[in-house]
């Protein structure tokens, strides 16, 4: 039988976990897990990508979102981290069909260089700014300078790049 060579390339995901509770139009409730869980979900299909994220988990979801993550076969859970603050939580109200309204409850303290420097193997890196405070700005720039690979931005949200009058 012929030996079967399956290449798997190491991809760095950065990023937040949220929690999420959609209230659609006609009243109906969504719970779920977003943010770069929806990457890690997309990703795990591809038999030759090993995955690794890099996440601050809030202590009030950390063993249910581990749990999801570890069902995952081509997943590592090496860098998802448990924290003392409550984990992201995102309720999102649909008004009509092009009319919500998103509020971004609790929050992890933000990912730090030393979190994000085992990645710097990485074949690429994915950085997920679901909620604008996934990294901070100066861990971002240092990965930059360190790493000389592909940086893919997934950008919903650029709160702390912007300015605070």
């Amino acid at each position: 039988m012929p030996r079967q060579n399956v290449l798997k390339y190491k991809i760095g995901v950065i990023g937040s976990i949220n929690r999420d509770t959609i209230y659609q139009v006609d009243g109906n409730k969504i719970e779920s897990w977003g943010g770069a869980l929806y990457n890690l979900a997309y990703m795990n299909k591809n038999n030759a990508l090993k995955i690794y994220p890099v996440a601050n988990i809030g202590r009030d979801s950390y063993k249910q979102i581990i749990k999801i993550v570890q069902s995952m076969k081509n997943i590592s859970t090496e860098h998802l981290k448990k924290v003392s603050e409550p984990n992201n939580h995102c309720f999102l109200h649909y008004h009509n069909q092009s009319h919500k309204c998103e509020i971004l409850k609790g929050g992890v303290p933000q990912i730090k260089y030393n979190q994000v420097k085992p990645l710097l193997d990485c074949d690429a890196i994915l950085v997920n700014f679901i909620s604008g405070r996934d990294i901070k700005l100066p861990a971002l720039e240092k990965l930059r300078a360190n790493y000389t690979g592909m940086i893919y931005m997934d950008i919903h949200s650029l709160w702390s790049f912007l300015p605070i009058n």
